[in-house]
């Protein structure tokens, strides 16, 4: 809640890994932030989103790039309507669309009032499993009002600063070479992050898509 970051940051936090999602985040607050060099993470907005759509049928299981990254059973698991009715039995759950809007408008807000921020999904699973929620991430980023470029910029760049990395990040000499080559390019459409090629770690190339 807005109250409970204004008082942390009066405390000394370094930063947040969540959003204020129960109303607009202040100039006050953004001041303070600024001043302070508080670390915004780019709002988990697939955590927020995910808290809805998982409690029914979701359109993801249906998604090719989804089912890749989990078992048949954990799919089965996800699509079972037990498992979907005890998620949508939260007392919250009526809540979470609005959630996400808040966390979506206070993400815009924070990039363009010059907050650092970093990028990040509380994946885990069996719902969010590591590497879907990063793209899904992206998506949401750019539906808050990002361009596809600054969405990217801070999931690989800008994280790498908050992190004190100097070796991974960006493409330049001397990095640690860490990158994926896509079949399209995500500045056009952030969608196109998962139209993967390949992929390399350390200038090695450890998963290719078939020929």
């Amino acid at each position: 809640y807005l109250k409970d970051a204004k008082r942390l940051v009066d405390q000394g936090v370094d930063g947040f890994a969540h959003s204020v999602r129960d109303q607009p985040i202040d100039q006050a607050l953004i001041d303070v932030m600024k001043a302070k060099g508080v670390v915004q993470i780019a709002e988990t907005l697939s955590r927020e989103a995910s808290m809805s759509a998982l409690g029914g049928p979701a359109s993801m299981f249906d998604d090719p790039f989804f089912q890749r990254a989990v078992t048949p059973k954990t799919l089965e698991l996800l699509r079972t309507p037990e498992r979907q009715q005890a998620r949508a039995a939260n007392p919250n759950y009526s809540r979470f669309p609005a959630f996400l809007a808040q966390a979506e408008a206070n993400t815009k807000r924070l990039r363009d009032a010059g907050v650092i921020m970093g990028f990040g999904t509380d994946s885990g699973p069996p719902g969010r499993p590591a590497g879907y929620p990063a793209h899904w991430e992206l998506e949401l980023l750019v539906k808050s009002g990002l361009t596809p470029l600054q969405a990217l910029t801070m999931a690989t760049g800008d994280a790498a600063k908050i992190l004190g990395a100097k070796d991974i990040g960006v493409l330049e000499a001397g990095r640690w070479a860490d990158f994926i080559v896509l079949d399209a390019d995500p500045t056009v459409d952030i969608l196109n992050s998962r139209k993967i090629n390949a992929v390399y770690i350390a200038g090695t190339s450890v998963w290719a898509s078939a020929p």
